[in-house]
């Protein structure tokens, strides 16, 4: 072509199927050159990625119908009044610190009364026979003055006495408000320790209690009503023995005697929470599932050569009806309970069921694809 040659002349050459080669595609050739055009090839996009995330939500909602599933992060919780939505914080059982009325640092001769008030507690007494006070008072049974009855002079500190008197005239003219000449009431009565709310009494230590028929320390809980009773036996001129209530909810404790006598040591503590009785959950009977309908089955038949087809014969197998099972009634323990995720379970029933038939789908759509590509 000499100088006249296109400098594209020979930049495209293929040859097509059983044919020359075929250059150039300007007017440096002279005819026109038919070209062979490649097929456009659309590419399908993978389907690979939408069954990774269709099997993803497969596998998230088998997780929902598993029977240990939990959709709250709160089952566990307790909350204080109002709950969390009130901003209630998490609370447990609290309890006051446990104390001894011993009558220790009181000075001798007091009238017992609101000393305790500090702790929720009120002393008061009532007197047998007539002429005596309505008053316990503290005598120091470690005294060492021979005026005292010595019955009660036992070397434990101080202890309550039924008042035989209250006289208070030293120092004169008016007296300190401590009675002069401590003394017990030979009679008896009883001693009344109320407390503002229930509480636990362990035991207390009773002096002299040396003739008679048995005394007794009775407890009563806020309705008055008498919820235990422990004997005080007769022990011995001078005795100290320890007297067992061992009883909660105690919102007055009477100690009733009617000879001489004196206590201390009451031990006062926290009443055990009472126990709340399970609350049973009672549970709807199940609606029985609708009877299937019998699939007919057709019966093989023989067919020889020359001979009419006969009809199939349908063979009904009747399908057993389901006895339905009665939900067993079930306590809810103390603390709490979850009554299953019969909602949750539902929902991924749904979900799942949907995910196979997209699943499905997808598969038929691919299937289809292929075939059309081999038909062309």
């Amino acid at each position: 072509m000499g100088s006249n040659a296109s400098p594209y002349a020979n930049r495209h050459a293929y040859a097509p199927v059983g044919g020359p080669a075929i250059t150039g595609f300007g007017s440096g050739s002279g005819d026109l050159k038919r070209r062979r055009r490649r097929p456009i090839v659309v590419r399908r996009q993978s389907a690979f990625p939408r069954l990774v995330a269709l099997a993803a939500v497969t596998l998230a909602g088998l997780v929902l119908a598993s029977p240990g599933s939990s959709v709250s992060a709160f089952d566990d919780l307790h909350f204080g009044p109002g709950g969390p939505a009130a901003g209630g914080a998490a609370v447990g059982l609290s309890c006051p610190t446990a104390f001894v009325i011993d009558f220790a640092g009181l000075p001798v001769g007091t009238v017992l009364g609101e000393q305790y008030s500090g702790l929720d507690v009120h002393i008061s007494a009532v007197a047998n026979g007539a002429g005596f006070p309505n008053a316990a008072i503290v005598f120091d049974s470690n005294s060492t003055d021979e005026s005292l009855d010595s019955d009660l002079r036992v070397g434990i500190g101080n202890i309550a006495i039924l008042a035989n008197n209250v006289t208070d005239l030293e120092p004169p003219p008016s007296g300190d408000g401590l009675v002069d000449n401590p003394d017990e009431n030979i009679l008896g009565g009883k001693q009344v320790y109320a407390f503002d709310e229930p509480v636990h009494i362990g035991s207390f230590l009773f002096i002299d209690k040396d003739h008679g028929t048995p005394d007794r320390a009775v407890a009563y809980d806020a309705s008055n009503n008498a919820i235990a009773e422990a004997p005080i036996p007769v022990a011995g001129n001078g005795s100290v023995q320890t007297i067992n209530v061992d009883a909660d909810n105690v919102s007055r404790l009477e100690i009733v005697y009617r000879d001489s006598g004196g206590l201390t040591a009451i031990e006062v503590g926290c009443s055990a929470p009472p126990t709340p009785s399970p609350t049973p959950l009672v549970t709807s009977s199940p609606e029985p599932s609708p009877t299937p309908e019998p699939t007919p089955t057709a019966t093989p038949v023989l067919i020889l050569p020359g001979t009419a087809t006969p009809e199939p014969t349908l063979t009904v197998t009747a399908t057993p009806t389901p006895t339905p099972t009665a939900l067993e009634v079930v306590s809810l323990p103390t603390a709490g309970g979850r009554l299953g995720l019969v909602t949750d379970r539902s929902i991924a029933v749904v979900l799942v069921g949907t995910v196979f038939a997209l699943v499905a789908a997808e598969l038929l759509v691919l299937r289809s694809g292929r075939s059309g590509r081999k038909s062309r």
